[in-house]
């Protein structure tokens, strides 16, 4: 599939990338490289302004300076939302993949998704409802549903540009916040969040549009790319907190390398004691009844065992008795002889 996506001398070149996101974010390489797949699927992050069509066609040293230039220009506009609210460029991928589609068609940048998506995930939205609740916003709008973006043009609020086109929905905040969104009472304000994201979103599209403002900065900063992923990925390797983690990781290969050369020990032993049983099986179904005479023979001697036992002591002790009564006899003897 990757190499679908970006041709085959190219996978190198996205596990690298892969792996500068799961280093600075909370996703595994695993994670990170799906994450970057279906970012690229609906919005075309490696390719740019490109097609896929177009990017083949280059040559390879072509491809590979694009894609890579296209792939840290993602990195550094996730990292840089990130490390300027509370989400983590994982929350920002999680989200995003929700909308990213839709959000392209409609002309919105890779930088204003993730800003809004930071910004309703700091209005403590989930990943999934503030994806889902953009998504809807777009599809509502996009296609005019039950005449979502008629409605609200009716209002006085303009969401076509001169040609006829719909704006983005950056462009469509920004006519609400600039046709005087906020001096609106709060039945007008739901009335048109409810047209635009449904009765299920509506309280996502109303914070999007309390926290416009916050919305255009983190994509104004995002656009300036003003934390290099790359940098803050190569920080985090040469960190004490990475050396402890690869030491970790050298400590758990090298028992996981022990246990794999124990095996072999640990299967004869385990066979040894197979055989042991086997040949154990073999002597009781041999012995018939006269594994029942035995085992009443063993009965009896553990019950008579302690009997001789309790014999032996009585015994010993006798013997014991005895000797003390010599020595005081002899001591007596000599008492006598000393008088």
């Amino acid at each position: 599939q990757v190499a679908n996506l970006i041709g085959r001398q190219n996978v190198k070149l996205l596990v690298e990338q892969a792996a500068i996101l799961a280093e600075i974010s909370d996703l595994t390489l695993e994670e990170a490289q799906r994450g970057i797949i279906q970012l690229n699927q609906q919005a075309g992050i490696l390719y740019g302004e490109l097609t896929r069509q177009q990017i083949m066609s280059l040559s390879a040293r072509e491809q590979e300076i694009i894609l890579n230039e296209n792939a840290a220009k993602a990195l550094d506009v996730l990292n840089t939302v990130a490390n300027r609210s509370v989400a983590l460029e994982g929350d920002l991928v999680k989200t995003m993949t929700n909308f990213a589609s839709g959000a392209k068609l409609a002309g919105d940048s890779f930088e204003f998704m993730a800003a809004a998506s930071a910004t309703l995930l700091e209005a403590g939205e989930e990943q999934g409802t503030a994806g889902r609740a953009l998504r809807m916003m777009y599809a509502r709008l996009g296609g005019d549903i039950n005449g979502a973006r008629t409605k609200v043009e009716a209002l006085g609020f303009q969401f076509t540009d001169m040609n006829g086109q719909m704006k983005s929905m950056q462009g469509i905040l920004q006519e609400l916040h600039d046709k005087g969104w906020s001096q609106l009472n709060p039945a007008m304000k739901q009335n048109i969040a409810q047209t635009i994201a449904g009765n299920r979103h509506y309280v996502r599209f109303i914070k999007l549009m309390e926290n416009f403002e916050r919305v255009t900065q983190l994509a104004a900063d995002a656009e300036l790319r003003l934390d290099s992923a790359a940098k803050q990925a190569q920080r985090a390797l040469d960190s004490n907190v990475r050396s402890l983690e690869q030491a970790e990781a050298r400590v758990q290969n090298l028992q996981a390398a022990i246990g794999e050369g124990l095996t072999p020990f640990m299967i004869g032993q385990t066979q040894a004691q197979g055989d042991f049983l086997a040949a154990t099986e073999m002597l009781t179904d041999g012995l018939g009844d006269m594994g029942k005479h035995l085992g009443r023979l063993m009965g009896v001697f553990k019950i008579t065992q302690g009997f001789l036992k309790f014999g032996i002591a009585l015994q010993s002790i006798s013997v014991g008795m005895e000797m003390f009564a010599s020595v005081q006899r002899s001591l007596q003897g000599a008492e006598i002889a000393v008088s």
